[in-house]
């Protein structure tokens, strides 16, 4: 008997992976958009490291366990979530460095 659950269908059918995939690409875009009016490289780090981890759980939901690469998710969330929180650190720390008029 295997310790291991049975291994299901994905919850999001496959052929939709790729839209998906777009569709979180242009919001991570937004995100970078929107921050960088303030400050362009935190927000640079926020919009890569939250598109690194929207991709990686992309990948978790549409595609069968067997067709997944595990270390390299682990490593791109791991990736993902350390630009997130150097970006939101810098973000909130850094100082407005534009020259006074």
């Amino acid at each position: 008997m295997s310790m291991h659950r049975e291994e299901g269908p994905p919850p999001i059918d496959a052929k939709h992976r790729i839209p998906v995939r777009v569709v979180a690409i242009f919001g991570c875009y937004a995100l970078y958009f929107f921050l960088s009016r303030r400050q362009t490289v935190p927000a640079a780090f926020i919009g890569l490291g939250t598109l690194l981890i929207v991709l990686a759980l992309i990948d978790r939901w549409t595609l069968w366990r067997r067709n997944r690469s595990g270390l390299l998710q682990v490593g791109q969330t791991l990736l993902g979530a350390a630009l997130l929180a150097l970006g939101i650190f810098l973000f909130i720390t850094a100082t407005d460095m534009r020259p006074v008029t």
